[in-house]
């Protein structure tokens, strides 16, 4: 049965989409072929399709997608002149022959139990599509009858594409990529350069109305408007020209001059046959190409050069990334043997204070607060074993590199809590470190004469406030006892959370509700 090829394009673009569409999903493979039946004309197709979607209900999904890609796989084989390729019209009579003595040899290879197309299944209509729509899953929606339809009465308004049909092949090709001619060619003669001319100006005009029809389609799109029909496409290739040019807006009805120039050099005719008209719109489409063409490789041109600049602006910025990022660690090396060799000039000289203690206990020549302000200077004076150990300490360069790598962390960590001591509690450790302070302010409230000092009248008003001031401290350790129980627990699921999640946004929140429940800082 014969179809328009513009149809046939449509709905085999619609069944293609099938094939990308992973097996599972029936809705979406089912959606598919319905749009095919909503565009496709040839009942032998829609009997086709039909017995499809019943497959698809009854053994899978999968079924289903094989059906329409076989259908696609066997109508680009017997048709290979929709690809617009410049093929033979008897090798293409042989091509669908062959397809068809194929397709029968596989048909009477299969079982009498096998779905099959016959002439009875030409007679369903909607019905047959309304029965199957009511049998649909719940996860599926209703569509309206007349949107999944596979019948129209009018062939022409059925839904096309926004591309033009192609210009024939020409000469043109040979200079097209992927393979370009060398420029002393002979494509290119006294003879031939009207031709080519012709065959540039047709593809150009096509190229044109590609991109028009396009941007119609988008606009049409954006403001809800439905899909142009062939017929309506049909009236707008008609005038696409006149839109195109509109210098030529005023040629009569039917009268296409850049098409009618274009036509007559391809069909052979000499360029000085035609009119002035007619050259004008060879030379106005040729250099329209032209300019397009100029503007292109500009537009090209400057993205490679914004692009080569990026990548040198890129390879620039990591080469100084780089050299900060080294010269950050090598200053955060030399920071961290530099304080190796402080601590371990700090731990000599308390060392050395110890030694000094335990020999003042024989004289007691020195009281413990002499002792305790002695200087750096005042204990190398004190023997001159002393100060020779303390110059043979180790120099900061001698550090072995795993204790320098140490150092470092513990530096990096100091910057990130902002602080320089970083002491780690055990939660009983934390919990006694609390007790102690409550003994310790319970104390000091002893040691100042109690609540019931506040009774005397005599007792001064410095001394009326440190009371006031301890029993206010204590009376809030001890609620703080009480309630900071429920608020670390929360605060521990949430640090636990943070260090899984690992973003800095989480564990500073963590960290906050940490220092709330007093379980950091």
């Amino acid at each position: 049965e014969k179809e328009d090829p513009l149809i046939t394009q449509s709905w085999l673009q619609n069944l293609e989409k099938a094939r990308h569409i992973n097996a599972a999903n029936a809705n979406a493979i089912r959606d598919a072929v319905r749009d095919a039946l909503g565009v496709a004309a040839n009942k032998w197709v829609l009997a086709y399709l039909r017995k499809a979607l019943k497959l698809g209900k009854t053994s899978g999904a999968s079924f289903m997608k094989q059906a329409v890609v076989w259908l696609c796989d066997r109508y680009k084989e017997a048709r290979p002149d929709l690809n617009s390729r410049s093929v033979n019209t008897k090798s293409v009579l042989e091509k669908r022959a062959k397809v068809v003595e194929n397709v029968t040899q596989q048909m009477d290879k299969l079982s009498s139990a096998a779905l099959a197309v016959t002439d009875d299944d030409l007679a369903s209509d909607v019905e047959d599509e309304s029965d199957d729509e009511s049998d649909d899953s719940d996860d599926e929606e209703e569509k309206p009858a007349e949107e999944i339809s596979p019948v129209r009465e009018d062939p022409d308004e059925r839904p096309a594409s926004y591309i033009p049909k192609k210009p024939p092949p020409s000469l043109v090709d040979l200079l097209l990529p992927p393979g370009k001619p060398i420029p002393p060619t002979d494509l290119l003669n006294p003879t031939s350069w009207p031709e080519m001319a012709g065959a540039a100006a047709i593809r150009i005009i096509h190229r044109y109305k590609r991109l028009r029809n396009e941007l119609d389609d988008s606009l049409r799109l954006i403001r809800e408007l439905p899909h142009l029909t062939v017929k309506q496409r049909r009236e707008r290739e008609l005038i696409a020209s006149k839109r195109i040019f509109s210098e030529f807006a005023h040629a009569g009805p039917g009268e296409d001059p850049p098409q009618q120039a274009a036509d007559h050099l391809c069909s052979g005719g000499n360029y000085l046959e035609l009119s002035p008209l007619h050259r004008l719109c060879i030379l106005r489409v040729l250099i329209d190409a032209a300019y397009d063409t100029t503007r292109l490789y500009e537009i090209v041109d400057s993205n490679h050069k914004q692009r080569t600049n990026a990548v040198k602006a890129l390879d620039t910025e990591q080469r100084r990334a780089k050299k900060e990022a080294k010269e950050n660690a090598a200053a955060a090396e030399a920071t961290a043997r530099e304080d190796l060799a402080l601590e371990a000039k700090r731990k000599f000289i308390e060392e050395k204070r110890e030694v000094i203690r335990d020999i003042n206990k024989a004289n007691e020549e020195l009281t413990q607060e002499e002792i305790d302000e002695l200087t750096e200077e005042d204990i190398l004076d004190f023997d001159d074993d002393i100060r020779a150990d303390f110059e043979a300490l180790p120099a900061p360069e001698s550090f072995k590199k795993t204790e320098v790598i140490a150092r470092v962390e513990q530096i990096k960590e100091a910057a990130a809590f902002e602080t320089d001591i970083l002491t780690v509690l055990t939660m009983p450790e934390l919990l006694d470190r609390e007790k102690n302070e409550i003994e310790a302010l319970e104390e000091n409230l002893r040691q100042l004469g109690g609540e019931e000092a506040l009774l005397n009248p005599e007792l001064d008003r410095s001394d009326v406030r440190k009371i006031e001031k301890a029993r206010r401290d204590l009376n809030r350790a001890k609620s703080n006892a009480e309630a900071l129980p429920i608020q670390r627990e929360t605060a521990i699921e949430t640090l636990q959370e943070a260090i899984a999640d690992g973003t800095i946004k989480s564990l500073r929140a963590a960290i906050r509700i940490a220092k709330t429940a007093r379980l950091f800082g």
